[in-house]
């Protein structure tokens, strides 16, 4: 990849009086090094590649983040109709400029159960905020767990297009 040389300059590692027509001493000559490199295009085509891995990494982190949250969620959901339950999917990030997973419940109602179902967070059971909530108690922690699910998927080699929508049927 890269290449180091050092150059056959006389007097290298010594100083040496140089004396102009006149017979005056001017200065020194010599250099420490020289460095020349070669392949620096293939260099910056391994950073871009290690770059592009990265950002595969951190998608499949999110996605595993959001895997969790919802997984939590399925727990508290209502299940009244368990139409509710089994609507719920998780999209994967589709794309590496701006990675976001997408959570969702899927019927006409989710909406209004989810803001108006009775229970508290006291409750045990199924209560409104059954997405909202598990959200909320993720974001503590949610750092950590994404550098940490970067670093393996990065050391799997996950790649974007290895990622796929979760349906909870």
């Amino acid at each position: 990849m890269s290449k180091f040389k050092e150059f056959n300059v006389p007097g290298l590692h010594r100083a040496a009086k140089r004396k102009s027509r006149e017979d005056k001493s001017v200065g020194f000559r010599g250099s420490l090094f020289g460095v020349s490199i070669h392949g620096i295009k293939d260099v910056l085509k391994n950073l871009d590649i290690l770059e592009e891995a990265a950002k595969d990494a951190f998608a499949a982190a999110i996605l595993d983040e959001a895997v969790r949250v919802m997984n939590e969620s399925q727990t508290i959901v209502p299940v009244d109709l368990e139409t509710l339950k089994e609507s719920a999917v998780v999209k994967a990030p589709k794309t590496n400029k701006r990675p976001e997973a997408t959570m969702s419940y899927n019927t006409r109602y989710a909406l209004w159960q989810h803001e108006h179902h009775a229970g508290s967070e006291k409750n045990p059971g199924p209560r409104a905020g059954y997405l909202a909530n598990p959200m909320r108690r993720a974001a503590k922690g949610m750092d950590r767990r994404l550098a940490k699910g970067t670093r393996k998927h990065a050391a799997r080699g996950t790649r974007l297009s290895d990622l796929k929508t979760v349906r909870y049927k």
